[in-house]
């Protein structure tokens, strides 16, 4: 038996690389018909839902979602409020899901 490649989820926002860790180890949860797919680097989640059409079977997966983490901690500098460093939390580093529940 073999493998045969029938979609590929990507980050429809950004543009990644190997270092951004989209779908890293412990971040993808499958559940029917979504697929959550965590991004370490942009601490962000992004939910994708499979879509069918009558007849014709098996169409394509499409992005639904992305949550992103609100807690982050930022080093500011300046009057304008500058981002000098964003220290991430790991939003999106593990992810698991069942049935309308899902844990990041």
């Amino acid at each position: 038996a073999s493998w045969i490649l029938k979609a590929k989820l990507t980050a429809n926002d950004a543009t990644l690389s190997s270092e951004d860790r989209f779908g890293g180890r412990g971040a993808i949860a499958v559940h029917e018909d979504m697929a959550i797919v965590g991004c370490i680097s942009m601490e962000q989640v992004y939910v994708f839902r499979r879509s069918y059409v009558a007849g014709e079977g098996f169409v394509s997966w499409d992005s639904y979602s992305i949550l992103r983490s609100n807690d982050y901690d930022f080093d500011l500098y300046g009057q304008g409020f500058s981002v000098k460093h964003m220290h991430h939390q790991g939003f999106g580093m593990a992810i698991a899901v069942s049935h309308r529940t899902l844990l990041v």
